[in-house]
């Protein structure tokens, strides 16, 4: 299993901040139910200089995209074995907006009863049946993963298998006719293009942002406490999701 997720790594795009993210250029994740063409600029004049961009087709193309989108990504639950975690999940969410600041004082925080997850992140469904890619951090320590779709249905998640030198997690749900992202070729993607990022940030389900490529192939040393072979080569884009 390992073999065959370092084979589906090259190809996958999911950010490793925070959580899970799933981004892509517009123009290359469409799935197989819609295969409408995006479009962003106008017509190239013909001394071949740039000719302006149609700011109506891109706000169309960015809501498109969107409503393929939105329905395949995920939020993944991570229940461990803490009875009590001491913080609460709403508490955190607060005080990220807030600071630490919001919070009275310390006496105040509410334990965490062991029935509330220790973590959240996103996947992408890529198969109708359920198979769904999200990272290894998301899923690290779980004894039990849920998968909440953006419909609200949860599900309980097998994990298929994890490789922490690419930070990429497979997990199953059982059921079929769901909708899913096709793999797309990130060697196609050009610094400059228009990007959405969309996942679920400290569990908001449904969260989409716009920004361009930044960059390709960038290498920080993020994964290197996972694993002693990091594989490293990341899109940087400016699209904040987190």
């Amino acid at each position: 299993m390992k073999k065959q997720l370092k084979k589906l790594a090259p190809f996958a795009i999911v950010g490793v901040i925070s959580g899970a993210t799933t981004f892509g250029a517009i123009n290359y994740f469409k799935t197989e139910q819609d295969n409408t063409d995006f479009s962003y600029f106008s017509s190239a004049r013909n001394d071949g200089k740039f000719a302006g961009i149609n700011a109506a087709g891109i706000s169309d193309d960015f809501v498109k995209a969107s409503k393929t989108t939105v329905p395949a990504v995920v939020t993944i639950r991570n229940y461990q074995n803490n009875a009590y975690s001491g913080r609460s999940m709403d508490q955190d969410i607060f005080e990220f907006f807030f600071g630490e600041g919001f919070k009275n004082n310390r006496s105040q925080q509410r334990e965490t009863p062991k029935d509330l997850p220790s973590g959240l992140g996103s996947g992408v469904i890529i198969s109708s049946d359920g198979y769904i890619i999200s990272n290894n951090h998301v899923v690290a320590n779980a004894n039990k993963l849920e998968v909440v779709l953006s419909n609200k249905k949860t599900y309980t998640a097998k994990l298929i298998g994890t490789d922490p030198s690419t930070d990429i997690a497979l997990l199953k749900i059982e059921d079929k006719g769901l909708p899913y992202l096709n793999f797309a070729n990130s060697d196609l993607v050009e610094v400059g293009q228009w990007v959405l990022a969309v996942g679920n940030p400290l569990g908001l389900n449904s969260t989409v942002t716009a920004g361009i490529v930044s960059a390709k192939g960038r290498s920080i040393d993020l994964l290197s406490q996972q694993s002693r072979t990091p594989i490293e080569s990341f899109i940087q884009t400016d699209a904040a999701i987190n």
